[in-house]
């Protein structure tokens, strides 16, 4: 290559192959803020004030993602 020689292609970038990569990339972003996000939820009753954490605590997955979207004011 650094002769001026080199016969090889460099490769295009484009096709199935990298819009799979591309795709995959999004889908570990995706579950990686997800993740985030239920961490985040799971952490609230322990750093809430005691009102708020008496109310959160033992709830399963599903309430705990709905009880704190309930709870800002207007809704």
């Amino acid at each position: 290559m650094l002769s001026g020689r080199a016969t090889g292609t460099p490769k295009s970038h484009d096709g199935l192959v990298e819009a799979v990569r591309v795709l995959r990339i999004a889908r570990r972003g995706a579950v990686k803020a997800r993740t985030q996000t239920v961490n985040q939820i799971h952490a609230l009753p322990v750093t809430a004030p005691a009102p708020l954490r008496e109310r959160f605590t033992g709830l399963d997955r599903s309430a705990l993602a709905t009880t704190p979207a309930r709870t800002r004011p207007g809704y």
